[in-house]
């Protein structure tokens, strides 16, 4: 799918199913389920290999939420990064 900006508006739509992304540079993406239900996620790539994170499902986490913790996950170092994902499995 082509990259987009992720907005209110776009998020109202009818989409298809499959993955958009934010063209904000940042891996945040907005997946479309065949159910039509949607949530974000961000795509990161540590050691060489990419990873998703879940930010949660719309429209009960609203596109300012996922922005927001996208800039905590950047501020980051890349070792408390690691240590952070770890703990959540």
């Amino acid at each position: 799918m082509p990259s987009t900006k992720l907005s209110a508006q776009f998020l109202n739509k009818n989409l298809e199913p499959g993955r958009y992304y934010d063209n904000s540079g940042f891996g945040l993406q907005l997946h479309v389920r065949k159910s039509g239900s949607k949530a974000f996620v961000q795509r990161l790539r540590l050691n060489g290999k990419y990873i998703d994170i879940g930010l949660g499902g719309y429209p009960a986490t609203s596109l300012a939420k996922p922005e927001e913790l996208l800039q905590r996950i950047r501020s980051l170092q890349r070792k408390e990064l690691i240590r952070a994902l770890r703990k959540q499995n």
